[in-house]
């Protein structure tokens, strides 16, 4: 039996497949996973996330209106996978 602490390292060599059976846990940004945010979060990690959401939009077209179209984007939108929050 594995325990919690192992993997199977994997590798295909001369047509054959070899496994061996490593001690630690893969690094999660070696498997291309995302370091994912608690289910459970606190009020102010909340708050400051629900802030950073309202942040990311648009500029109204009525400003656009106003100005005569020389702000034409938000310089401080946020994609959420290429920019992230650094919490």
């Amino acid at each position: 039996m594995i325990g919690p602490y192992k993997h199977w390292d994997c590798e295909m060599f001369a047509g054959t497949l070899r496994c061996l059976v490593k001690d630690q846990l893969p690094d999660p940004e070696m498997l291309g996973l995302p370091l994912a945010t608690s289910s459970h979060k606190t009020f102010r990690i909340k708050r400051l996330l629900a802030k950073k959401q309202m942040q990311n939009h648009p500029i109204p077209q009525w400003i656009r209106v106003k100005i005569g179209n020389k702000i034409r984007y938000s310089s401080k939108r946020r994609r959420w996978r290429r920019t992230k929050l650094g919490l």
